[in-house]
């Protein structure tokens, strides 16, 4: 029940040296075209995503009423369910830290932070201590843009420059304030998929031996392609396999068989799986009922030892 490799891990990734993530940067463009949606339209909401996109790109949303729409139908055009996929996701792991965040977990760790913006647009992260870690080159743009936005950087945020294929946590973490003794979550929004299998079970394994229990996992992720399945919703999973690949972040890690006996032999308990399937009930209704959303892209979340959190019950 291990993370399967994927062919391509000797290719530029989203912790290569060469440059902040480029689908940090895409990621970005959907939140931002979604976020000027109307109020009842609109899955997601992040207002500081479009100060993460190209000068150009961000003019002509400004200044074309309607261009975001056009946007979307070209990624959708391209990616079928993908854009749907990813607001979901947005939204769901906005519900679930605001949840934690109100039940009184201590302290917010993103790993693969990239350009997340809940640290500044949540109301329940604005008293609590955020970590941010990510690659150096992404961090330094993070930084530069957060300074830009607000003048100044938030003091409640640490921004910690880390490949996490390369960099243990245990020493980055505890040497910028991180408490092992404060019951954490941890957030991996798009990231467990673009790490290797190692990096994955030493992430997780940092996680389980320096979190007290009750503190909570919460990722995304992407089950193993055998080859076999011959569906719309394959299909969907290797186009974006492909076009991730020519951004030069290909897939690395899928999760074969069951995410619960994954995450149990590797001491979660509490464990929670969200299907595409889940997210469409739960998001796609009214005007939104008829938006398509690839359904082979997963959200786990669990918990740190015996003591099981139902924070993310009804996400």
């Amino acid at each position: 029940m291990d993370t399967q490799k994927k062919s391509g891990n000797s290719a530029k990734t989203n912790t290569d040296p060469k440059g902040p993530s480029t689908m940090a940067g895409k990621v970005a463009i959907i939140r931002a075209c979604e976020s000027m949606k109307p109020d009842d339209e609109r899955i997601c909401y992040d207002p500081y995503a479009i100060n993460f996109l190209d000068p150009g790109t961000r003019e002509t949303l400004f200044q074309n009423a309607g261009t975001f729409r056009y946007i979307l139908v070209q990624i959708e055009n391209q990616l079928p369910g993908i854009s749907g996929a990813l607001v979901a996701r947005v939204r769901c792991f906005d519900e679930f830290v605001q949840q934690s965040a109100n039940a009184g977990c201590g302290q917010i760790v993103i790993l693969g932070a990239g350009y997340d913006t809940r640290a500044y647009r949540l109301e329940g992260l604005k008293t609590l201590r955020v970590f941010e870690v990510d690659h150096p080159d992404t961090i330094r743009v993070k930084v530069e843009k957060i300074q830009e936005i607000f003048g100044t950087l938030p003091s409640l945020v640490t921004y910690i420059a880390a490949d996490l294929d390369e960099d243990g946590l245990d020493r980055k973490l505890t040497d910028s304030g991180y408490d092992p003794s404060c019951r954490t979550l941890f957030l991996m929004e798009g990231l467990v998929m673009y790490l290797s299998p190692e990096s994955v079970d030493r992430v997780l394994s940092f996680i389980v031996k320096n979190s007290p229990n009750g503190s909570r996992i919460l990722f995304d992720y992407c089950p193993e392609d055998d080859g076999t399945g011959s569906g719309a919703g394959w299909a969907s999973v290797r186009n974006a396999s492909a076009f991730v690949s020519q951004q030069g972040e290909p897939l690395r890690s899928c999760v074969k068989g069951s995410i619960r006996e994954f995450l149990a032999t590797r001491g979660f308990a509490g464990i929670r799986n969200i299907t595409g399937a889940d997210l469409r009930q739960d998001y796609f209704t009214g005007k939104n009922s008829g938006r398509t959303i690839s359904e082979l892209y997963s959200i786990a979340t669990a918990s740190v030892g015996t003591q099981i959190c139902t924070v993310g019950e009804n996400p």
